[in-house]
């Protein structure tokens, strides 16, 4: 019994050194990414004077510390930050993600170059907050791939490669097929998403300004 007692003391005084070293790293940590996501999502996203924080809130010591990381967020200028979780919208949420992956990828940061898949994420924007998430994309691309699945043409005209995707459900089982578009194709798919047809002149001239302006 006084040999596990021992251990037992010896393994909590562990644990008690590691979570507040660990405490200590947040502390340090926290600061840094709330500033790099600003100087990264202020540029791109349209925020303004929008503020970002990282809180460390309390908890019981456990496996994973003392304390718990809360984003917040201050989209308007003189009110104050509240969790990202209970106020953010879709598109700020899209945002904040890519602002944090981009930071986290940001000079001495550790970002890594794993490849990131997006299906979506620019839902819930669109006009010149979506073109400003297309450009965070495109930067996030620079030294990874990135596969972004996307309904909106200010987001799809400034990819590197287009692909299609189709399902056939006539056939059992469904069949989808990925098809590479060509420059023309691009131009076509982009007419498809701005709502026009093969015949609409108007969307097909917005399709390549869209494309000449990526």
């Amino acid at each position: 019994m006084e040999a596990a007692a021992a251990a037992l003391d010896a393994a909590l005084d562990g644990h008690a050194e590691a979570v507040a070293a660990l405490s200590a790293a947040r502390a340090a940590a926290a600061p840094v990414l709330a500033r790099r996501r600003r100087s990264s999502g202020s540029r791109r996203s349209r925020w303004g004077r929008a503020r970002f924080d990282v809180a460390l809130v309390p908890c019981e010591p456990g496996r994973a510390g003392a304390e718990r990381a809360q984003f917040e967020i201050a989209p308007n200028p003189g009110v104050p930050a509240a969790p990202l979780r209970d106020i953010a919208s879709g598109g700020e949420l899209s945002r904040v993600m890519l602002a944090l992956l981009t930071a986290a990828g940001s000079e001495g940061a550790q970002g890594g170059h794993a490849t990131l898949v997006f299906d979506e994420i620019d839902a819930g924007v669109g006009g010149h907050t979506a073109r400003a998430v297309a450009e965070q994309l495109r930067s996030l691309a620079q030294g990874r791939q990135i596969l972004a699945i996307t309904h909106l043409p200010q987001v799809a005209s400034l990819a590197a490669r287009h692909f299609t995707i189709a399902k056939d459900s006539s056939r059992e089982p469904a069949r989808t097929t990925v098809t590479r578009l060509e420059r023309d194709d691009v131009v076509g798919e982009l007419v498809r998403m701005l709502g026009g047809d093969a015949g609409d002149s108007g969307a097909r001239r917005h399709a390549k300004e869209l494309l000449r302006a990526a």
